[in-house]
């Protein structure tokens, strides 16, 4: 499978993303929702390419190594996504909370 490596005894999975298509954000925040079943590690391999690797107490099957692959690709683009909406979204966001936030009295007073 493109993209994906594994080491010799299939303990650890590796996957190489672009920062240029995908932020270092993102690939944390995907990475975080995996650390219940899996340890880590992320190294920045040169300014363009961020390698994530996945440590496992057994060996990866292909089928297993194929699942992670597809369902860690999904969520680092699931985050990128959400992070575009949100910086696109911001200013709306801010001026519907200092409206929201206009009509009432924070501070008692009495």
């Amino acid at each position: 499978m493109e993209g994906i490596t594994t080491n010799e005894e299939g303990s650890e999975i590796s996957v190489i993303l672009s920062s240029g298509i995908y932020s270092l954000s993102s690939i944390k925040k995907a990475s975080y929702k995996f650390t219940d079943r899996f340890g880590i590690q992320i190294d920045e391999l040169d300014n363009k390419n961020i390698k994530v690797t996945f440590n496992y107490n057994g060996a990866f099957s292909s089928s297993q190594t194929s699942l992670l692959y597809n369902d860690f690709i999904n969520e680092v683009l699931d985050q990128d996504l959400r992070e575009e909406i949100y910086a696109k979204t911001e200013n709306v966001r801010n001026l519907i909370l200092a409206n929201a936030f206009s009509q009432t009295s924070l501070i008692d007073k009495n």
